[in-house]
């Protein structure tokens, strides 16, 4: 069982104290983003709303990937669950086709 030495208790309570200070890195352009029948959304607040939420979310999910590789937890392990955690998200303004 793994435990945090030391200079990685240091460095995760830091981490937790600055978060607001943490600056994002996006991973890529945000898309054209498109109804579901294929119509460009052109509202900007939409748009707008829509790029901080994704920002927000990016950012929390590499806060908590660096908390779980500061804790001792196989990367790897957890980029997987993370990727899961998206690929299973349920649309509930939608019945799911069965």
């Amino acid at each position: 069982r793994s435990q945090l030495r030391n200079p990685d208790i240091h460095r995760l309570i830091h981490r937790v104290k600055n978060r607001s200070e943490v600056v994002l890195h996006r991973v890529s352009k945000m898309p054209v983003w498109l109804s579901p029948d294929g119509v460009k959304v052109a509202c900007t607040e939409k748009i707008k709303v829509m790029q901080q939420n994704l920002e927000e979310l990016q950012q929390m999910a590499q806060d908590t990937f660096e908390d779980g590789v500061l804790m001792g937890i196989d990367s790897v392990q957890l980029k997987n669950y993370l990727m899961n955690l998206m690929q299973n998200l349920h649309n509930p303004y939608k019945p799911d086709k069965e």
